[in-house]
This record gives C-alpha cells, structure tokens and sequence, in this order.
C-alpha cells in the first residue's frame, strides 16, 4: 500500500529558543522570518534575461539536432549502396531503375501492362526486408511484362509496409502531399523528353497507408532514352548495369540520391509523397537549386546527400552548376567533374 512520509517536531523542538543575557540586556529568540520578495520590475528582468538565452541557444540546439539528422540519413544510404552493392554480387548485376514501357512510351499508353515497380523492392533481402519482398506477388523479371502492382492486392499490402530505414529523419514524408507516387516513367515522345509521375491522390486509402522513401535512382540527364544514351546514368528503364559498364569510375558516378517530393511554392505543401514499391528515378536534366518534385531535394539547409557508386556519400551543394551535376550523374560520358559543391 502507498506509503505517507512525514516529519512531525518533537516537543523539544518545538518549543522555542530563547538565550536570554540579563547583565547585557540582550535576548536571541527562534521566530518568523520575514522575507522580502522580488518586484515585478525585478521578475520582468529576469524573464527577459531568460528568453534571451533560450533565443541565443535555440539556433544551436536545433543546428546539433539536425547534424545529428543528416548523419543518420547519409548511414542510411550508405546502407542502401551497400545492399546493392551485395545484389550485384549475387545477381551480377545492379536491379532495374523500374519495369516500364519499352520502347519508352508515355503511361497513358500501357497504364495497367506494365509492372512499375522500383528498385527498392528488389533490394529489400538484402536490407534485412525478406518478409516484405516475399509478399509482393507481381512477377519482377525484367524480361518479362505483368499486370501493374498497384492492381495486386498482395503487392499493395507489401507495398503498405512502413521501413523506417528509407525515410530521411529530416523529411515529413507522411504530412500533407497532393499524392503518392505509383510510378515515375522517363519517355520520348513527339521529339520531346518527358518526366512523368503518376500518382494516387492523396484522399485515397492506398495513398495513406503505403509506406514511403526519400531515396530514389539516379537515371543520369533522362536514363536510358536511346536519344539521350551517353549521358545516361546506372538506374533506367529494365536497365542491367554492371559495375564494368560504369566507366567513368565508382567514386565519380552518383546511384542514389534523396527526393523529398517537393513543396508547393505557395502553400508549402508537399507535392509528392515517393512509395518505396514504386520508388525509382529523377533525372538530373533540371538541377537540385529548385527542390521540385521533379528533382533530386532534401531539407538538409543547402545541399543533397547522395551516394556514388563506390558507397560512398557526399554532400552536394544546391548552388553546384549544373553542368558539373549532369556530368557526375552520367556513367559513361568520360567528363571528369571539378570537385566544387561536392562535400
């Protein structure tokens, strides 16, 4: 039973002290001592004093929270270099950017014919993931063509699986977006490069429950559109590459980088919010400067983790030219890129 701690004086001490002198007339007697409090003066001082503290520590607390932040994030994406690393190994190869449309073509053309899933989902064993992998039921052969994932019932629930490690500790990745992506699709039509990305709207249960990434493929300037070939990067469309087709060298290739989707220029809402299943790839073909949901972007202040080809991850200013980006996303352009914005 609860136990009630109390000290109440003995009669010795609760009776009062007197010394009392009579030959000097001077007496010291234990009573009530009087203290005088502060002013409000005095209280405003100190509450002012207070909050100038607190405003000149908060700007370092919140700058050690995210450093703290950006470190877990580039672990975690050298994490992901690492299981692809370990898929190479084993399957001779890095997995698909994402299984689309060949020859490329626009969605509207093959909305349903086509798998779209991402590379994500094919790295998942090696990411300590098996259970999730296991449950997706569409077939991931890049040689072949199946029904789209997002119209399996079993790929959805395997898609609805929450993974703590592909979601950047900086990033609100389930706050307000206009949509989740259900595929990215690189196409040439018309005599014109397209970037689509295809979403659920962000009212629909799917959209709500799937869980997300900030991580996706680097394609190079617009992956592997023959039109645009030689700038192309390590992820495209049913691509295969190998380690000896990245020629330009493992330490001068980006493979992943981060994608937060993009905030509205007004509102400040996200655009985008990526799945893992269909996480696939950007392009570099607009920069990283903007943070559009059609580039590469974080909330890391000024710059963009990526990891290279090697494993390694590197922190890319936003100001880097543009130029300098393309080449660095390219495998096999020969271009050797200056080492300025790159961290």
């Amino acid at each position: 039973m609860p136990m009630n701690l109390s000290r109440t004086p003995s009669w010795l001490h609760a009776h009062k002290l007197s010394v009392r002198a009579s030959a000097r007339g001077w007496s010291i007697s234990r009573g009530t001592l009087l203290q005088r409090g502060f002013t409000l003066v005095e209280l405003l001082v100190v509450i002012a004093i207070i909050g100038v503290l607190v405003a000149l520590l908060l700007p370092a607390v919140q700058s050690a929270r995210e450093s703290a932040r950006r470190m877990q994030c580039a672990s975690q994406m050298k994490q992901l270099g690492l299981a692809a690393h370990n898929f190479h190994d084993v399957r001779g190869s890095f997995p698909p950017g994402y299984l689309g449309p060949l020859p490329h073509t626009q969605y509207q053309d093959h909305p349903s014919d086509q798998q779209y899933i991402g590379f994500m989902a094919y790295l998942l064993p090696y990411m300590e993931q098996s259970p999730a992998h296991d449950q997706i039921a569409t077939n991931m052969r890049i040689d072949v063509t199946d029904n789209a994932w997002f119209n399996n019932s079993a790929s959805v629930a395997a898609g609805k699986v929450r993974i703590k490690t592909l979601e950047c500790p900086s990033a609100d990745l389930f706050g307000h977006t206009l949509g989740v992506t259900a595929t990215i699709n690189l196409h040439y039509t018309s005599n014109i490069l397209d970037c689509e990305i295809v979403m659920f709207p962000a009212s629909s249960t799917s959209a709500k429950e799937l869980g997300r990434t900030t991580y996706l493929g680097v394609a190079g300037y617009f992956g592997n559109i023959p039109h645009v070939s030689a700038e192309q990067g390590i992820f495209g469309n049913r691509s295969q590459t190998r380690f000896s087709g990245i020629t330009d060298g493992t330490s001068n290739v980006l493979m992943f980088g981060e994608a937060t989707g993009g905030r509205d220029p007004v509102t400040r809402r996200r655009q985008v919010g990526h799945s893992w299943m269909a996480s696939s790839v950007l392009t570099t073909a607009w920069g990283i400067k903007t943070g559009d949901a059609f580039d590469f972007s974080s909330e890391h202040p000024g710059i963009v983790q990526f990891c290279l080809a090697d494993g390694s991850v590197r922190k890319l200013s936003r100001t880097i030219e543009h130029e300098s980006l393309i080449k660095l996303s390219g495998m096999q352009d020969g271009e050797v890129v200056s080492q300025e914005g790159v961290q």
